[in-house]
């Protein structure tokens, strides 16, 4: 017992008796030694480097903690811009659509001579997923719904509805590749008259079929296949040819040559136009000359 007390312990029986004394009856007090020490055993070796594993990890994690602060805080300004956002957003389509609307009931009216249109929200209550419907009735028709139109009366709404976005937000530059190519000569001439209303803020350019859209033209260009060589002799097989002409020089060559005529080339279909001075003034026509624009 001497032995236990001096090697576990680090105690003399002098002082062990002295300061811890047994209240409980020995039995007990054995079963309880025997229990802590089972209890110890359990838990293991201690772990010396503990401590500063402990401050490595503590670290980590209040690094860790700031970063997610950061994230989280983050998160909240991002969404906060967000709704900002999406108010600005909302202001500014729910003006342009009302902006929109009335330049689209206004063209169509005059693309169509008469007629109404319309365009609705199909939310108004979710300005940001809403979709717009379009309601056109050209005259002399009470339709509910564009299906119902025939194919020209459907490209000419389309048109309106083009030409009003851009009457809202006018652009410097508009390709347009065949629209009106469903449309018959008389919308053809209202959709080319339209165009005027451009000169001088948006330029143009048509890829077009139509020789009555060419007429309103300030500038053609023939693109030519590699094997039209009578159209010209100098062109090199695989390689396309473009030609170019303004009507205005056109004019002036006309007025030179005391109202000969003159070729032009038109677009993607190499059709060849001819503009004649006659006694209604300049006219524009077709021709059979295959003199083309190297007469210039």
């Amino acid at each position: 017992m001497l032995e236990t007390l001096n090697s576990e312990y680090e105690l003399t029986f002098e002082r062990a008796k002295n300061k811890y004394v047994l209240d409980i009856e020995p039995e007990e007090a054995r079963i309880k030694v025997n229990t802590y020490k089972a209890n110890i055993k359990r838990i293991g070796m201690v772990n010396l480097d503990a401590i500063e594993e402990y401050e490595r990890v503590n670290t980590r994690y209040e690094f860790l903690s700031s970063q997610k602060e950061d994230l989280l805080k983050a998160e909240d300004t991002l969404l906060e811009i967000m709704n900002e956002m999406d108010d600005v957003m909302k202001e500014e389509f729910a003006h342009t659509f009302e902006q929109v609307r009335t330049e689209f009931q206004q063209v169509f009216k005059e693309l169509f001579s008469g007629g109404t249109a319309d365009l609705k929200l199909t939310d108004p209550s979710d300005l940001l997923t809403t979709g717009v419907d379009i309601i056109a009735s050209p005259p002399g028709k009470k339709l509910t719904t564009i299906s119902l139109l025939s194919g020209g009366e459907k490209t000419l709404t389309a048109i309106s509805l083009l030409f009003a976005i851009l009457n809202v937000r006018t652009v410097p530059f508009c390709l347009f590749d065949e629209v009106e190519a469903a449309l018959d000569e008389a919308n053809v001439s209202q959709f080319g008259k339209y165009l005027d209303h451009y000169k001088n803020k948006t330029q143009f350019l048509i890829i077009t079929h139509k020789k009555k859209t060419m007429e309103y033209a300030d500038t053609l260009y023939g693109v030519n296949k590699a094997n039209n060589f009578w159209m010209n002799p100098y062109m090199i097989e695989g390689v396309t040819d473009i030609n170019d002409a303004t009507i205005q020089t056109a004019i002036d060559y006309i007025e030179e040559t005391s109202g000969s005529d003159i070729d032009f080339i038109s677009s993607t279909m190499c059709i060849r136009r001819s503009v004649s001075k006659g006694k209604d003034g300049i006219v524009v026509g077709e021709t059979k000359t295959d003199a083309g624009l190297r007469k210039i």
